[in-house]
């Protein structure tokens, strides 16, 4: 058999199954050849049991898959079913119904229900968020604005809150050549439950010898601060300059960016 010359799966685990939400490309590394799916996306201050649907789909052609779909809630919340074995033939789906049970006094907050399975080497997931009272978090209410004017950017100087708060810890780096270092993100979640996600580092062509490690999954928490930290390292034959870089922090379909910092290479 021949080596395998590259990664099959991601680096970050589990794959959130709607990609395109993390702008993360055409798909994940394996194809997904199985996918699942929850609806609906946003439940807003249940008063008691709920229901939600998952589905699976098989995007193979030619043979039949086998697994078990696991339903994730938070703790002391219910799920019936919890789990779901099922088979899948080439090009089919299965659709189900799932009765979500909350505490009888949920910690006000956003909450998270996992619909999940395995396949091809990797964990995939999808989620619903719960939103228990108010929740800043939450979409705007209201109609959404026009196109010209929602894609002028904005002027704040802070974003809206998302439930995941990042900062990097350094500003910039000033490195000689042969040094080390670390570029470390600090993430604070401030919803209710676990969240679980990506970081990838961006940075223009000829400073990715510079970023040996770009990719990193992060699992952060309710109400607690957790870092990422990626190594950076300077190559004795690297020329002096400056460039820089920044994050891609992606979790539960949202997507947000940290400012640059200035990576300088000095003698």
């Amino acid at each position: 058999m021949a080596p395998e010359l590259a990664r099959t799966t991601e680096q970050a685990q589990p794959v959130y199954s709607r990609y395109w939400l993390h702008n993360k490309g055409p798909a994940p590394l394996g194809y997904l050849p199985v996918s699942i799916a929850v609806t609906p996306g946003l439940v807003e201050s249940p008063e008691g049991p709920f229901e939600v649907e998952v589905v699976l789909a098989s995007h193979l052609t030619d043979t039949a898959h086998e697994g078990v779909a696991e339903i994730r809630v938070p703790e002391g919340w219910t799920a019936t079913p919890s789990a779901r074995p099922f088979r899948l033939t080439p090009g089919g789906h299965l659709r189900f119904p799932v009765t979500v049970t909350p505490t009888a006094a949920p910690e006000p907050g956003l909450h998270f229900i996992s619909a999940r399975t395995h396949t091809s080497g990797q964990l995939v997931e999808d989620i619903t968020t719960v939103a228990i009272g108010p929740a800043p978090e939450l979409p705007v209410p209201g109609t959404p604005p026009e196109l010209a004017k929602a894609t002028r950017g904005t002027t704040a100087d802070t974003a809206r809150p998302t439930g995941l708060s990042i900062t990097t810890v350094e500003d910039s780096l000033t490195l000689a050549t042969g040094d080390r270092a670390q570029l470390t993100l600090r993430l604070t979640n401030t919803t209710a439950d676990e969240i679980r996600g990506e970081a990838q580092l961006a940075s223009p062509w000829g400073t990715w010898s510079l970023l040996p490690e770009v990719i990193k999954g992060f699992t952060v928490a309710a109400r607690t601060t957790a870092e990422v930290s990626f190594p950076v390292q300077v190559p004795h034959d690297h020329p002096t300059g400056h460039a820089w870089a920044l994050a891609k922090v992606m979790w539960f379909g949202r997507c947000q960016y940290t400012p640059a910092v200035r990576l300088e290479v000095t003698r």
